[in-house]
């Protein structure tokens, strides 16, 4: 009878393992599918330019036409070093772990899609994942300069205020908090009824906020009604915004509104899959920030109390994003620790919800870490470090991981159940799980420098293993949300 137990257990376990090469070679050939679609739909996205009625003239200025710019130049190197480094070893590590002695000979299509996916990774570490034009939706600026570029329908626009501003909080009324926006309305006055000139960075702020809530209205149309048409106003918006972005000077005030224009361009250029971009952008917010004294006590004390607030809670925003995205770039961060001296807490004012909790402090706690483990454990300077130091700083900064995790969960948690009981979106369900699978990613990094035990038939420790299961769970669970808009699902593998 054990015999025959036993028999049933290999059984069991080759059927098992033949079910999950079957679904390898599934997921690996959609793999493959996406991959060439996004390379050879680059050369044709360049060339989609959204239809909006024209004036009669139109005169490209020298800084449009130099604008038509593109990031192909761009090694990667000095590109998205970080991306591709990752990239690269998952491809190899996928290959490897599929040749690696299985049940039965390697499927001819599996071995085809796996010399394909090799393939397109070594073309892309030859260029930056951004090539292509920065800003493939830019216009020809009309004389009179941006202001004359059209907008979405005013009465839709003040229709969608007046139901945000009734409704319970959304992803919109979060973001206007976070980038230290105090009456978008009064901007978009401004911006439609205009009595003076007002500055490109208001009009890229205006319309940066009008394509997040027409996005968000998007996913929130459940039957679809409206959908068509919220989506021609978020390709205004991404139209506009982009020949903003594309004709903004090389020198700029350290204005509020420049940064918060900046600011939101970098979050657009995630939420659009543009990497470089989005650094250029952050780069540029976090010098204006320096520039402006937004780090500094002692410049902030020149202010009125709720301009000094206003600039903190940008300057942190900017802080998280430099952090954040100098870890998966494989870049050094912009902003020096040691030049900041203000309070480390990101005190967002005008949302309760978020004010009553530390979870915007705890943002700042994890970029901080990002920052230190980019400097630690990836940059050059730490690779080029003897294997025993790169391990005993990975561990120090595990063990750091590890309580903040406690400290996030438990905030993430509170944050959760304070936002749902006053009946937000399912776009801010979202928001919150993708902040959850980032934080596991971060965790997986780190504990992917720290060696297996000696002996073990992976090259990965546990806690990486861990890390990256909790990860993918929690993945699983933000896919729940999915089916809100093809919008939401793209911004959230972007980011």
């Amino acid at each position: 009878m054990a015999y025959v137990g036993m028999n049933v257990s290999v059984i069991s376990v080759v059927y098992e393992s033949e079910r999950k090469i079957d679904q390898i070679e599934a997921r690996l050939g959609n793999i493959e599918a996406l991959l060439k679609n996004i390379s050879s739909s680059t050369s044709t996205d360049a060339s989609k330019f959204i239809h909006t009625p024209q004036t009669d003239i139109t005169i490209p200025t020298a800084a449009s036409n130099a604008d038509y710019d593109s990031s192909d130049e761009e090694s990667v190197l000095g590109g998205d070093s970080g991306l591709t480094v990752h990239t690269t070893f998952a491809s190899e590590f996928l290959e490897r772990a599929v040749k690696r002695g299985p049940l039965r000979p390697l499927n001819p299509k599996m071995e085809t899609a796996l010399a394909n996916l090799s393939q397109l990774v070594e073309m892309q570490k030859h260029r930056s994942i951004s090539h292509g034009p920065r800003f493939p939706l830019q216009k020809p600026v009309p004389p009179g300069g941006v202001s004359k570029l059209p907008m979405p329908p005013l009465a839709t626009v003040v229709s969608l205020l007046k139901h945000v501003k009734a409704a319970p909080p959304t992803f919109f009324t979060i973001l206007c908090t976070l980038v230290g926006i105090k009456e978008f309305a009064e901007l978009c006055k401004t911006v439609y009824f205009p009595t003076e000139d007002f500055s490109d960075a208001t009009f890229a702020v205006v319309n940066a906020m009008l394509y997040n809530l027409f996005v968000e209205q998007h996913s929130l149309d459940k039957e679809g009604v409206l959908r068509e048409e919220y989506n021609s106003y978020v390709a205004i918006c991404k139209s506009n915004l982009e020949t903003t972005l594309a004709n903004f000077p090389l020198f700029l005030s350290p204005k509020i509104e420049n940064v918060q224009a900046l600011l939101l361009g970098c979050l657009y250029a995630i939420d659009v899959s543009r990497p470089s971009v989005a650094w250029h952008l952050i780069t540029m917010a976090a010098w204006l920030c320096q520039a402006g004294g937004y780090h500094r006590t002692e410049s902030l004390r020149n202010d009125p109390p709720v301009v000094a607030q206003q600039k903190k809670v940008i300057f942190w925003h900017v802080y998280t994003l430099d952090k954040g995205l100098g870890l998966r770039l494989g870049r050094a961060s912009t902003i020096a620790e040691c030049d900041i001296d203000i309070k480390r807490e990101f005190e967002v004012n005008g949302f309760d919800h978020l004010t009553s909790t530390t979870f915007p402090t705890l943002w700042v706690k994890i970029s901080s870490l990002q920052s230190r483990i980019y400097e630690q454990l990836y940059s050059p300077v730490a690779l080029a470090s003897p294997q025993a130091d790169l391990v005993h700083r990975a561990k120090l900064l595990a063990a750091e991981c590890s309580r903040l995790e406690i400290e996030t969960d438990e905030t993430r948690e509170k944050v959760h159940k304070l936002l749902k009981s006053i009946g937000t979106s399912d776009v801010v369900d979202v928001f919150i799980k993708g902040d959850e699978v980032q934080f596991y990613v971060t965790k997986t990094l780190i504990y992917r420098v720290i060696p297996a035990p000696e002996g073990s038939i992976t090259r990965f420790c546990d806690e990486c293993l861990d890390a990256a299961r909790h990860a993918m769970k929690t993945h699983q669970e933000c896919v729940q949300f999915m089916d809100i808009s093809t919008y939401m699902r793209s911004m959230y593998i972007h980011w």
